[in-house]
C-alpha cells in the first residue's frame, strides 16, 4: 500500500480546469501542499470551510482568491483502465463524481499522472449515479460531447 492507502501500483490522475470567470465569492486558501512540483491548496468560500475544493496556486503565499480572479480547480482520480490507441495511451479515470469514469490523455484537458493526491483528498470511489465504464467507442462519443 502507498502512504495514501491506495495500492502501490495504482495510478493517480490530476486534472486541472481553469475557471476563467472566477467564483461568486472570494475563496479562502489554506493547507498548501506540493504535489509533483505543483502547489495545491484547499479553498473555501468562508471561514467555516463551506464549499471546500482544491485549487492550484502560485505558492504558499496565496491565501485568498478574489471573486473576479480566474483560478485553477484541481481534481484527482484513480486510473481504472488503460487502453492504447494509435500509439497513445488513454487512461480511464474514476473521479468519484456523477460523471463516472472518464477518458484522459496525458497533456490534454489538464491531465497528468501524479505520485499521490493531497492529504485531504479521499480515494475516489464509484459514485452511485455514475454510468458504466467507457469503451473506446464511448471515448470518441465523449470527445464529441465535450468539444
Amino acid at each position: 500500500m502507498a502512504a495514501n492507502g491506495t495500492p502501490g501500483n495504482e495510478k493517480i490522475v490530476e486534472q486541472t480546469t481553469t475557471l476563467s470567470c472566477g467564483s461568486f465569492d472570494a475563496l479562502r486558501v489554506f493547507g498548501h501542499e506540493t504535489i509533483d512540483g505543483q502547489v495545491v491548496a484547499q479553498a473555501a468560500i468562508d471561514d467555516e470551510g463551506d464549499g471546500v475544493g482544491t485549487v492550484a496556486v502560485a505558492g504558499e503565499h496565496v491565501t485568498r482568491i478574489e471573486s473576479d480572479e480566474p483560478y485553477d480547480e484541481v481534481s484527482y482520480g484513480t486510473v481504472v483502465k488503460e487502453e492504447v490507441s494509435g500509439g497513445e495511451t488513454i487512461y480511464y479515470v474514476e473521479f468519484g463524481d456523477a460523471r463516472g469514469v472518464r477518458p484522459c490523455k496525458m497533456g490534454e484537458d489538464g491531465c497528468r499522472i501524479v505520485t499521490k493526491p493531497p492529504s485531504w483528498v479521499p480515494k475516489p470511489t464509484r459514485h452511485p449515479n455514475a454510468g458504466a465504464l467507457f469503451s473506446h467507442a464511448d471515448a470518441e462519443a465523449y470527445d464529441l460531447m465535450v468539444s
